[in-house]
């Protein structure tokens, strides 16, 4: 998907009635949590949720998703959408986040 297909995505799933809107940012962990969407769509997706007052949930194994998900969480007002902090995170994982100040 392009950032504008993303973009449309979201505000579909928001026009159909969806409170929260989750994202796959990461393939599973078993399958080594590679990142499957690009910076550029994370923060697509974050932003658009934010201007439809909706929180987004990113799903995030991998640090570099991680990452992106935490910059674009820094790139949204927070008390309106924002990145809701991950539920489980071990590892390198942890480390960013606490780097970042969002853990």
């Amino acid at each position: 998907m392009t950032p504008e297909q993303v973009r449309d995505w979201v505000r579909k799933a928001v026009a159909q009635g969806a409170d929260v809107i989750k994202i796959y940012a990461t393939k599973s962990i078993r399958e080594g949590g590679g990142q499957t969407m690009s910076d550029a769509q994370i923060e697509v997706a974050c932003t658009e949720a934010r201007a439809a007052d909706k929180r987004i949930w990113v799903h995030a194994h991998g640090a570099s998703a991680i990452r992106a998900a935490a910059t674009a969480r820094n790139l949204v007002a927070l008390g309106q959408a924002q990145v809701l902090r991950p539920a489980h995170v071990g590892g390198a994982g942890r480390s960013r986040l606490e780097a970042l100040g969002n853990a």
